[in-house]
């Protein structure tokens, strides 16, 4: 990057027992011969061996705008798409839009109603509704950063999120979601059990507490283990998974709150006018990226601002939190 003075690269063994070793970080497609002059310019790699050059591959691609939220293509009924041809990279990105794009095509042919997920109820969604809403520039990836709804949107929750959609779709049985119904009552249970539970005598001198408290408060404590709880309960190995999904829910709790504050606050904004005087170069906290892109597609309301390419919900919070601060009109001569 030209702005930067230097680069990392983190020099990566390709496995256990091959001799390749990887320069994570640099994404190349230059010529051979001037991906080996610049190699060896890295410390211990003077006579460095180029076994396979960087690539790069070009592909055409449908502009996403062109696209429903099912997938199907505006311009011909029956038609869905996914992956490289929408514009986004990655294996991740592709079989998200695999399944979309195959639910749909399956109740298109059974004249049943569409499928769509949103921003609120999946990272899926989320990547769908930029690509719809966004101009692209280049191959998009599904970058967390990306969700304004990401602490709610975990890896240990989605079974929880999602399974009532694929029940009601046929693709898992109810045997199958009976199981994720059980696991999710089991894990409130433990909530509703550990707000009335009082630590054992046991762990209050483990944690020279001078007096009781409930789990669910020891449980916010960083020092408090996995493995704590369990001896606490007394629980078998079975019941670990339920134990840890439960305990995420009670530490990140404060955490999951506020986010749902904040969101609250951009809803509650989002079709409010942003003044025209605004200036962007006079918010506190706001990237350079960001500043450039605010001003050349000068947003008209919160909305606008959200479904700019290239701005992520942390620029949004920051722009909603001046508003707050100074007001909807505010202005270039309100710092």
């Amino acid at each position: 990057f030209s702005d930067k003075e230097s680069h990392h690269i983190f020099i990566e063994p390709e496995g256990r027992d091959s001799i390749e070793m990887y320069p994570q970080g640099l994404n190349t497609s230059l010529p051979e011969f001037v991906q080996d002059l610049f190699l060896r310019t890295m410390p211990g790699l003077k006579d460095v061996k180029i076994i396979r050059p960087g690539y790069a591959v070009d592909y055409d691609f449908v502009f996403p705008d062109q696209l429903q939220p099912t997938l199907e293509t505006r311009a011909i009924s029956g038609l869905f798409l996914a992956g490289q041809i929408n514009g986004t990279s990655g294996y991740e990105e592709a079989a998200g839009q695999g399944l979309i794009a195959g639910i749909n095509a399956g109740l298109f042919a059974q004249k049943r109603a569409p499928f769509i997920l949103t921003r609120e109820n999946s990272f899926i969604g989320t990547m769908i509704d930029d690509l719809i809403h966004k101009n692209i520039y280049e191959p998009y990836r599904m970058l967390t950063s990306r969700s304004e709804y990401r602490l709610l949107l975990r890896q240990d929750n989605a079974p929880f999120r999602l399974s009532h959609y694929a029940a009601d779709l046929g693709l898992i049985t109810s045997d199958e979601f009976q199981k994720i119904q059980d696991e999710q009552s089991k894990i409130e249970q433990y909530r509703k059990i550990w707000a009335k539970t009082s630590c054992s005598p046991t762990l209050m001198t483990t944690l020279n507490l001078k007096q009781k408290c409930p789990l669910t408060q020891l449980i916010k404590r960083p020092e408090i283990s996995e493995q704590d709880i369990m001896i606490e309960l007394s629980a078998t190995e079975q019941d670990r998974e339920s134990i840890r999904k439960a305990m995420v829910m009670i530490k990140y709790d404060g955490y999951i709150k506020k986010q749902e504050d904040d969101i609250k606050k951009i809803q509650s904004l989002a079709n409010k006018r942003l003044p025209t005087t605004i200036d962007f170069d006079k918010i506190p906290g706001l990237r350079m990226e960001s500043r450039e892109k605010f001003k050349q597609y000068a947003p008209k309301t919160i909305y606008d601002a959200q479904h700019i390419a290239g701005i992520n919900p942390a620029d949004i919070f920051v722009l909603v939190t001046f508003i707050e601060k100074y007001g909807i009109h505010a202005t270039s001569h309100e710092k």
